[in-house]
């Protein structure tokens, strides 16, 4: 179903409408240094320390971290870890266990760095920037690890993506599990027209794309009353989750009233409207006609879609290894979208950095930590011995 599948209209609308936008922001796509003595900067600084290792909390710049370093290390590996979308602020405390990932990497020997950021929501322009400036501090601190190693969930997966190709002098590989390998512009923009369709069937329910006030939250009333006139129309319901890639009326609620918190979390960040659905045809419904002819067209600003581009486009330009895992099922961020990556690699000839495997699971990032570590260790053997992994089912 070309729609759901692909990015094909979206791509040719950002290349021949804004492609002259999109050249000019490629050179503004490196990442800022960030100054290394930031050590007077650190406040509300805590420490534990275990038979394990030692771990720190903190804010650094006013931006919350936290450091876990294991007993001994010396110039050993380090992973940077980036975490996933959130409306809120990312809390750490000395106490909390970490993560599968991150605490098999510490298992390994690896010091852990997170970091939180300085906006919530969609991060990508911050993040890169701000983290760099904690891996500055750690290594002021503990010293130069002899191997960097970037990973992250969800928009971490993102982030993880802008981090390797763009700093591949400072990190060796990347994990990225269940995140958007694809550009800013074009995911958005199918979630875009996704929600114009879904205002199509489903009238008056959800804010109009162009009028997202800034206090709109998903609350489980919002769910509630989605979910009822989903239900109540089977006909429009079979058309949407084949237009939105869901199953069912509950998948198809949440994705609609998450994906309007995001679009006006863009909106907001990018300072206006950036997305255009005027010159997209929809199709994979029982009536197109219907559906294209009845659907609201929504005109983009130029200047708001180039923020989106900047933040962020990826290039393929891959110089070190760079596996994603995803599951089967997603019905946030679908595993057909890794396609579009894919193929970029291969059009600038580093495919074989590239590997992209997936889990049979279903749901967004919902991975056993029996998998999470499977994925570390394929990376490491990649990295360490030269054993690139296999692409498709992990093993």
């Amino acid at each position: 179903m070309q729609f759901a599948r692909s990015f094909g209209w979206t791509t040719f609308l950002c290349v021949v409408l804004l492609g002259g936008v999109r050249d000019r922001v490629a050179v503004a796509q490196a990442p800022t240094q960030a100054p290394i003595n930031s050590a007077a900067q650190i406040t509300e600084q805590q420490l534990q320390v275990t038979d394990a290792g030692t771990t720190e909390i903190g804010r650094l710049r006013g931006v919350s971290y936290r450091i876990d370093v294991p007993k001994g290390w010396k110039n050993a590996g380090l992973l940077v870890y980036y975490h996933g979308y959130s409306a809120e602020e990312i809390k750490y405390s000395v106490s909390e266990k970490l993560g599968p990932l991150q605490a098999e990497a510490f298992r390994r020997g690896f010091a852990v760095l997170q970091s939180q950021f300085s906006v919530t929501g969609w991060a990508l322009e911050h993040a890169v920037v701000e983290t760099e400036a904690l891996r500055k501090y750690f290594t002021a601190k503990f010293g130069e690890a002899n191997e960097n190693i970037v990973s992250g969930h969800s928009m971490g997966g993102a982030l993880t993506l802008k981090t390797i190709e763009q700093s591949p002098k400072i990190y060796s590989a990347a994990l990225a599990m269940c995140g958007p390998l694809v550009p800013t512009y074009d995911f958005m923009q199918m979630r875009v027209a996704q929600l114009a369709a879904f205002e199509y069937y489903f009238p008056g329910i959800l804010p109009k794309v162009s009028a997202i006030p800034k206090d709109y939250r998903q609350t489980p009333e919002l769910l509630a009353k989605l979910r009822a006139a989903i239900e109540a129309n089977p006909k429009a319901e079979a058309a949407m989750t084949a237009l939105s890639q869901v199953r069912g009326a509950d998948d198809l609620a949440r994705k609609a009233a998450y994906a309007a918190y995001v679009v006006r979390d863009f909106q907001q960040k990018a300072g206006g409207q950036p997305f255009d659905n005027r010159n997209l045809v929809y199709v994979g419904t029982e009536d197109d006609a219907a559906l294209n002819r009845g659907v609201e067209r929504y005109a983009g600003d130029p200047m708001a879609a180039q923020y989106l581009m900047q933040f962020f486009t990826p290039t393929g330009n891959l110089l070190r290894p760079l596996m994603e895992v995803h599951t089967l099922y997603d019905r946030l961020i679908p595993a057909s979208t890794d396609e579009w990556y894919s193929n970029q690699v291969m059009r600038r000839g580093h495919e074989d950095n590239f590997v992209l495997q997936y889990v049979e699971e279903n749901g967004h990032c919902n991975f056993t930590p029996k998998e999470e570590v499977t994925a570390f260790d394929e990376l490491l053997s990649w990295l360490h011995d030269g054993k690139r992994p296999a692409s498709g089912l992990m093993p």
